[in-house]
């Protein structure tokens, strides 16, 4: 992976909580709760789709990262 991709990929990611405001209105919890994340549909969806794509790269990299030291 490229250098400036990489730079973008820390960039943007580093910035997704800028967009996670608390906000009351909704839920079982206060906004400004991390549960009131989870327990909301609204919130629930987009944690998720974030979790998994952390798991992937996280995968993606560590595979990358040992093929590179172990040559294989």
């Amino acid at each position: 992976m490229g250098k400036n991709i990489r730079l973008s990929l820390i960039a943007t990611l580093g910035s997704l909580p800028l967009g996670l405001s608390a906000h009351p209105g909704h839920g079982t919890f206060s906004g400004n709760e991390l549960a009131h994340y989870f327990t909301s549909a609204e919130h629930a969806v987009p944690v998720l789709i974030l979790a998994v794509a952390l798991i992937v790269a996280l995968v993606h990299f560590t595979r990358v990262w040992r093929e590179q030291h172990t040559g294989k």
